[in-house]
């Protein structure tokens, strides 16, 4: 699976815990 916007949004959100 390809890294979208969308993806890398939430895990980059997900990493800070929102």
């Amino acid at each position: 699976m390809l890294p979208t916007p969308l993806q890398s949004h939430v895990a980059f959100n997900n990493t800070l815990g929102f």
